[in-house]
């Protein structure tokens, strides 16, 4: 093998277990927020909120990788700056063992990691039911809603990529279990009075696909089918 194969090879290896040490979530409590870092092998969200106060503050995130001891984030939503979409975010980010994260002189607490469930990932919708059952395939395009899920915690984005548009979020942590999917909600940018309610859906998955119903937090019933990002 010679050298030049050698250093692509240790390179790859090298961003790889970067990104699987990374994966997962991330916790640093404030005086007066919380921030929670979500992370799968390929897809990073940062959020801030007080769920005690119910606040939302903001949150941005997108595809990343690790260039040089740094991630880089390719942000595809900012709630609170829209011109952050579309460019590159630079982080100088790393793991502590397997339960910090050094941001600066930030101390990310570990909190789960991905290896406790099939719903660890990136998920974006891919079929919604209609008003008669029918399921209605998502047209693939610039606006998208997307749920990062760890091994413990979920939130979903809706964001326009073109245009920057923030459409919103929610999240907290979760349970599947026996089929049952059930979310505690922690934060959510539109209506603080959610944050406290407990949300159960029937949850099929496989390594492609989550078939997703139930009823929404105002009663109607729900049919979703959510594919997997690679």
């Amino acid at each position: 093998m010679n050298k030049i194969l050698l250093t692509i090879i240790v390179a790859i290896v090298t961003l790889a277990t970067q990104a699987q040490q990374l994966a997962g979530a991330w916790e640093l409590k404030m005086k007066k927020n919380e921030v929670v870092i979500l992370a799968t092998e390929n897809y990073l969200t940062y959020t801030m909120y007080n769920s005690t106060s119910q606040a939302f503050t903001r949150t941005w995130g997108g595809p990343y990788k690790f260039e040089g001891g740094k991630a880089i984030i390719d942000v595809e939503f900012s709630s609170a700056n829209v011109d952050e979409v579309g460019k590159e975010k630079s982080i100088k980010i790393r793991t502590v063992g397997n339960e910090f994260l050094k941001i600066s002189t930030l101390n990310f607490k570990r909190i789960d990691d991905n290896n406790e469930t099939p719903l660890a990932g990136g998920w974006q919708i891919s079929q919604r039911a209609t008003s008669t059952g029918e399921m209605q395939p998502m047209k693939p395009g610039a606006r998208k809603t997307l749920k990062i899920i760890t091994g413990s915690r979920f939130q979903w984005i809706a964001m326009n990529t073109e245009t920057g548009v923030f459409s919103g979020t929610g999240g907290g942590t979760y349970t599947l279990e026996g089929g049952i999917y059930t979310e505690q909600i922690e934060f959510f940018s539109k209506d603080g009075s959610r944050v406290g309610a407990s949300l159960s859906f029937n949850a099929e998955v496989d390594d492609t696909e989550w078939q997703h119903s139930g009823k929404s937090s105002k009663g109607k019933p729900i049919k979703e089918v959510w594919s997997k990002i690679k």
